[in-house]
């Protein structure tokens, strides 16, 4: 019988009250007992799959957001993702409503692709993201930079994955390139075709009762194949990559949250969340988290002599003796100052974007509100 803490709950979301939660003037007469907590699974246009305890593969329910909690919404990432822990009123009939959203514990976003200037979220309440690549032409350290810096903004833990070890004519050069920019998170290469130790069990540390993991990565680097293998189940469908140039083609086309079977005991060895590949990947992170990412060259930014030291042959300049002795890279560097860059102008469309929710939110709050009778 699946639990709720089969499906990642704890005491972060059992310790959040009712007004917490704002179920407020309009929902004074929903009971307790008309309700239950439950994991949004699935964003499917209007309507949500909710996965909440029971069964041997839990309990799914097809719901609908509910009016009030679309109305205070000031932007779509405030309305329920995939990962979410919510209040479900228990309706009569198939469809049930979701009536409040728990606080996140983690949050995994991106900039949103395309013009819009505004943030994406990809997963929430994730423990482990596992930064998906392949070691073949689609192999790309600076995007692998921007994975960890997102990471260590959502608050989570990253493993970097290199998939296709089989194929590759030198495995340790492309771990060894990951490794230069993992910052001391985990460099993991496996083949996920492959049954012996070279496969999936290297993921095993990070497989735990109760915890949630994520996959992220390009289209065709192999994120379906290991969460079917994962999943002992075709549950996602796979394609080849295309020969001229490596990219791969998209199979996977929503964000779907799976149990982990245990193949050993009943329950589930942990929480698994795949999404579509990205091609596209802009940060929406603040300057503290890409210095947490880059911490090896801040470290040596603040040891030199000057404050504003542009690191250019100035005297007593440490980043340009680490470049000097082969500590540091020149690569990792014009990355670190690209990133720098590239935060200072999302900083501004951030505090853009805020602004105008901001405005909207206290534009809702002045309305009269109606008490349902």
């Amino acid at each position: 019988m699946i639990r709720l803490e089969d499906l990642g709950w704890n005491d972060f979301y059992a310790e959040q009250t009712p007004g917490e939660l704002e179920l407020v003037e309009f929902c004074e007469d929903i009971e307790p007992e008309d309700c239950f907590a439950a994991r949004i699974s699935r964003h499917d246009g209007q309507q949500y799959d909710v996965l909440t305890a029971g069964g041997t593969s839990g309990t799914q329910f097809r719901a609908r957001l509910g009016g009030v909690l679309r109305y205070r919404a000031g932007r779509p990432q405030e309305l329920p993702a995939v990962g979410d822990w919510v209040v479900v009123r228990n309706d009569v009939g198939a469809l049930k409503t979701v009536m409040a959203v728990f606080e996140r514990q983690t949050c995994f976003v991106r900039q949103a692709a395309g013009q819009v200037i505004d943030e994406q979220v990809i997963a929430t309440n994730v423990d482990t993201v596992f930064i998906v690549t392949s070691m073949n032409e689609e192999f790309e350290p600076r995007r692998l930079e921007r994975y960890l810096v997102a990471v260590r903004a959502a608050g989570a833990s990253a493993v970097i994955v290199l998939n296709k070890l089989d194929l590759a004519d030198d495995p340790d050069a492309y771990l060894a390139r990951a490794e230069a920019v993992a910052d001391g998170s985990p460099v993991v290469g496996l083949s996920a075709l492959d049954t012996s130790s070279r496969g999936l069990d290297a993921l095993g540390a990070w497989l735990n009762h109760g915890d949630t993991i994520v996959f992220v990565g390009s289209s065709g680097v192999g994120k379906s194949t290991i969460v079917n293998r994962l999943m002992g189940a075709e549950v996602q469908e796979t394609s080849g990559i295309r020969e001229d140039d490596a990219r791969g083609r998209h199979t996977t086309t929503a964000r779907q949250l799976l149990l982990i079977p245990n193949p050993e005991n009943p329950g589930s060895l942990g929480v698994l969340i795949d999404t579509p590949g990205m091609r596209e990947f802009q940060l929406w992170a603040h300057e503290d988290e890409a210095v947490e990412a880059f911490d090896d060259v801040e470290a040596l930014n603040v040891s030199c002599r000057f404050r504003d030291c542009a690191h250019n042959g100035e005297p007593g300049c440490a980043v340009q003796e680490a470049l000097d002795s082969g500590e540091l890279s020149a690569e990792r560097l014009a990355s670190w100052h690209k990133l720098r860059e590239e935060l200072e102008i999302q900083k501004a469309r951030q505090a853009a974007v805020a602004r105008r929710a901001n405005r909207s939110k206290s534009s809702r709050s002045t309305r009269p509100s109606k008490k349902r009778k």
